[in-house]
């Protein structure tokens, strides 16, 4: 178990994936991965289907989403952020790029203006690839799930998503 504020974002029962491919491969994930809540997904011009349906905004969502997922771009990242928190949502993940770590002003704007946004709302970000949590099923994770539920084990935090990705598909002395 999970505890204090990180425990919504890490663990969720509701997620919402905003933007589009980078989305689709976090919705992938959270396929892959056996996750067991809703999903939400959030595009502002996808039409919907009776398969899938896409709200427009987080405004619009049938509920507080606990994680999200933001793949929509950097400019766009800050205000998705500002109605995830008027809204309670438990956390998000900005997969988002173009912030500080391009070493441009306006990424240190940008940076500014997520951060502010967020307010009390933990996160991962930006420019993060996500997570996956075997324990809980959950992944906020663009990339292909491996592995499988331990029984045990520890948690592994990488600032680089090539470290994580290397170390996710590497099992050689691992359990």
């Amino acid at each position: 178990m999970i505890d204090g504020a990180m425990e919504r974002l890490l663990a969720p029962r509701t997620v919402a994936l905003c933007g589009g491919v980078w989305a689709d491969a976090a919705a992938a994930a959270c396929r892959a991965i056996g996750y067991r809540g809703e999903v939400w997904r959030v595009h502002p011009s996808r039409p919907s289907s009776p398969e899938q349906p896409y709200y427009r905004s987080i405004e619009e969502l049938p509920g507080v989403p606990d994680a999200t997922f933001i793949a929509a771009p950097a400019r766009e990242a800050p205000a998705i952020t500002a109605a995830l928190a008027r809204r309670r949502a438990g956390g998000f993940v900005c997969f988002a790029s173009g912030f500080s770590e391009t070493g441009a002003e306006e990424g240190r704007r940008l940076a500014g203006e997520l951060a502010g946004a967020a307010g009390a709302l933990p996160y991962l970000g930006p420019n993060c690839y996500g997570f996956i949590n075997f324990f809980d099923r959950a992944a906020l994770w663009p990339d292909q799930i491996v592995g499988v539920r331990p029984e045990r084990g520890v948690a592994l935090i990488c600032q680089s998503g090539t470290i994580a990705l290397d170390l996710l598909f590497n099992r050689r002395s691992l359990p």
